[in-house]
């Protein structure tokens, strides 16, 4: 039995064991993080400001927009559900108001899946009527997003003081339950999904594209100078016209697509 110092070789031997247990136990350490990776955070949320009394929070899956008012907060869409905080913590950074209602411009997640915590808040969420049907077939599909506790039809307005909003449904569009939000008196619309610059109706949930060129149509009668779409920076009045005619243009398209060759007899009569 050894009492004092050990012996050099086996000393070394030891050394040795200990720098390749530590190697190894790196390596398990290593693989570990590579198969339980930290999770990566949300996309941080961008406060952009358009005209006095409105805003729109850009990032993580798309822009809620702000109308403010002396009586609190208009919020139009919700983003995700795992954005709710830090979109509070963007709108307080704002104007420390109450949210009064949340607008849904259609069904999609990114609009609605914070729902179910502005209404745990005892906030109304609103949206047309087809979006309840539109949302229990997404939740069929494996969402689990709140319905919307308020609905209309093809319009509807609500009166903050002064603040007027607009909610107006002019038929199936990208989807069957497309809202455009009017603020009259700032000459601005909030879209949704209504503006894109690769316009394709959702069929499965009602869309059309000729109802869409209709309903942009509709919008374009409304006196406004500036747009804010479900995503990406605001656009122009002149920016939606030309949304308008890229669907237009689809529709041509497809209609001479389904127009059948005449014969060389029809073209010698048509001579």
């Amino acid at each position: 039995m050894f009492r004092g110092n050990l012996p050099a070789l086996r000393r070394g031997a030891c050394i040795a064991l200990l720098i390749a247990g530590s190697t190894a136990c790196l390596a398990q350490g290593n693989q570990a993080q590579k198969s339980n990776p930290t999770p990566k955070p949300p996309p941080a949320l961008t406060s952009n400001y358009v005209k006095t009394g409105l805003y729109f929070i850009s990032g993580g899956g798309g822009n809620t927009v702000m109308r403010l008012s002396a009586s609190g907060i208009i919020l139009v869409d919700g983003n995700l559900s795992e954005n709710f905080d830090e979109l509070l913590h963007r709108i307080k950074k704002i104007v420390d108001q109450p949210i009064r209602v949340v607008i849904n411009t259609s069904h999609y997640r990114e609009h609605t899946s914070t729902n179910a915590q502005f209404l745990a808040e005892k906030i109304n969420v609103i949206a047309q009527e087809n979006v309840k049907g539109n949302l229990t077939a997404y939740n069929a599909a494996g969402h689990t997003i709140a319905l919307p506790s308020v609905t209309y039809d093809r319009e509807q307005a609500l009166h903050f003081g002064p603040v007027e909003v607009r909610m107006l449904h002019f038929g199936n569009a990208h989807t069957s339950g497309d809202t455009v939000v009017y603020f009259a008196d700032l000459r601005a619309v909030a879209l949704g999904d209504l503006y894109s610059a690769n316009p394709e109706p959702d069929l499965k949930a009602g869309g059309s594209l000729a109802g869409w060129s209709s309903f942009l149509g509709e919008v374009l009668k409304l006196d406004f100078d500036v747009a804010i779409p479900g995503n990406g920076p605001s656009v122009t009045r002149a920016d939606v016209e030309a949304c308008k005619a890229r669907i237009d243009s689809l529709l041509a398209h497809k209609s001479m697509q389904r127009q059948p060759e005449k014969s060389s007899t029809q073209l010698a009569q048509a001579k």
